[in-house]
């Protein structure tokens, strides 16, 4: 019964948090959907949990750069930045009293050639015996 009474108790700590973020944070979120929105990027979803916001996006690495752009010019500075060849990017941006999670993935992915391999494969041939 105490474990039942624990998840019950976590549940609503849970709940709490999550409406105190969207109370706080609802007009900032709006603000920089419309902006990345305005900026034709492709934001897939917009959540909440007891943390913060998280947001979704879905461009090419151009999208990805206007997003910085945007996110800058509305305050917000990244914990991390992007690796170069990596094919998805998520971190908090932060801006006083405010976070918000991006998780960025790419739609340009696309197969190139990183190099050649040089194997030796055996050759057969039929030999019939008399």
């Amino acid at each position: 019964m105490k474990i039942v009474q624990q998840a019950n108790k976590e549940a609503r700590d849970n709940a709490r948090r999550t409406n105190e973020a969207i109370k706080r944070d609802r007009q900032k979120v709006t603000v920089v959907c419309k902006a990345l929105q305005k900026a034709h990027i492709n934001i897939n979803y917009v959540n909440v949990d007891g943390g913060g916001y998280n947001v979704s996006l879905t461009g090419s690495r151009a999208d990805l750069d206007i997003v910085f752009g945007t996110l800058r010019r509305l305050g917000l500075t990244p914990d991390s930045r992007p690796a170069e060849k990596d094919t998805s990017y998520c971190t908090w941006w932060r801006a006083e009293g405010f976070r918000l999670w991006v998780w960025f993935t790419s739609t340009s992915c696309k197969r190139v050639q990183v190099g050649t391999e040089l194997k030796e494969v055996p050759v057969y041939d039929t030999v019939c015996e008399e």
